[in-house]
């Protein structure tokens, strides 16, 4: 249509095919911190989940964009995960969490569904022509919400960085691959086990899993200790 917001060229509906990344893959280029990398999106601010940059289309794509989600279809499963602008490249990027799916990922038909009523919503009130809408699910290692997804991901593997003070309580931090053993909310403490994964067992031939001491090394860390945690799939 004449009038519909611009689309990016990924996909029948100008989206990622797998919905699993985003098509300008630049914006993905980020540190573990969440710091941008990409140059020519510099102007997008890397470590806030909700970014308009005080734009007038950008808070009226994310007021569709919460309409949207609230359709009946979707029934409440979705929520915004991260939703940022660039003003330079005139590009809206939006990913989406499913809260009742064990890894928060939405399905094809799903994420479909949504850049359509999306798209149709825009349309319908006047969005600009030449701002091009990206919409993917937030990947499969994302990025945790401290401390909030700690208990939600219990089950799964993480990449943890945490603070360590095995050595006389000097601030330094380590990262390791880990599995939540148990965790109380209330106290806002965890207790971690090694994951029997290629990079903590370095020493051990292929097909051999952890030894002993491997197999046994706990880390109960409050959740405050821990600073950053992303998803882990590399098994």
């Amino acid at each position: 249509d004449a009038g519909a917001p611009a689309d990016v060229d990924a996909g029948d509906d100008g989206f990622d095919e797998d919905f699993d990344a985003f098509a300008d893959d630049e914006l993905m280029q980020t540190n573990e911190a969440g710091e941008a990398l990409a140059e020519g999106d510099a102007d997008i601010a890397a470590d806030e989940a909700i970014f308009t940059a005080g734009t007038d289309w950008g808070e009226m794509a994310l007021a569709s964009m919460t309409r949207v989600l609230r359709d009946d279809e979707f029934d409440g499963a979705l929520a915004i995960f991260s939703f940022k602008v660039s003003v330079e490249r005139r590009r809206v990027y939006v990913s989406v969490d499913a809260l009742r799916d064990k890894f928060g990922s939405p399905t094809l038909d799903q994420l479909g569904a949504v850049s359509r009523k999306f798209n149709a919503d825009l349309e319908e009130n006047g969005f600009p022509e030449d701002v091009a809408l990206e919409v993917a699910s937030p990947g499969a290692e994302r990025r945790l919400r401290l401390p909030d997804d700690l208990a939600r991901f219990a089950e799964l593997p993480m990449r943890v960085t945490y603070a360590d003070r095995d050595d006389e309580n000097e601030a330094k931090t380590a990262t390791r691959v880990m599995l939540i053993e148990d965790i109380d909310v209330e106290a806002g403490v965890a207790t971690w086990k090694l994951a029997d994964v290629e990079e903590n067992r370095p020493q051990a031939k292929k097909g051999q899993g952890m030894n002993k001491k491997q197999r046994e090394w706990r880390l109960v860390a409050p959740f405050d200790d821990v600073v950053a945690a992303n998803l882990f799939v590399g098994f």
